[in-house]
């Protein structure tokens, strides 16, 4: 998968984790679409600088173990939103491993999953069109 595939795999997750985070977790004080929007920042720069780099490096990780099957990806993913969430790491670094800390692992979770699963749909999208890479 080029790196094209993996922006397009990136804004579309976070369009989809922003909404529906905020659909969620929103007490519905400040308008939703500002809420949306603001999640919505964090989550792409969290899928472009993090999410994207990982992406490669557990494809890579899966190729070199000649396995590519969905429950392997979907461990290694969802470590990787462990991993890669910034806010998680610096809660530990700072209180220990409380509860905002499992909140922001869940959510770090949600997104990783939330990423493969538009990739592979992307994919398998593009392979129908006939967009061979």
């Amino acid at each position: 998968m080029d790196f094209f595939t993996r922006f397009l795999t990136a804004i579309l997750s976070a369009v989809i984790f922003s909404i529906g985070t905020t659909l969620w977790l929103t007490d519905w004080v400040n308008p939703f679409w500002m809420e949306a929007f603001v999640v919505g920042l964090y989550a792409f720069g969290s899928l472009f600088f993090a999410g994207i780099p990982y992406s490669y490096l557990a494809d890579w990780i899966m190729s070199r173990l000649n396995r590519s099957n969905y429950w392997g990806n979907l461990l290694l993913y969802a470590l990787g939103g462990l991993i890669t969430n910034p806010f998680i790491l610096l809660l530990m670094l700072d209180q220990g491993f409380i509860f905002d800390a499992r909140a922001f692992a869940v959510l770090g979770i949600i997104a990783a999953l939330i990423f493969y699963h538009v990739k592979v749909s992307l994919t398998w999208g593009m392979k129908k069109l006939g967009y061979e890479y």
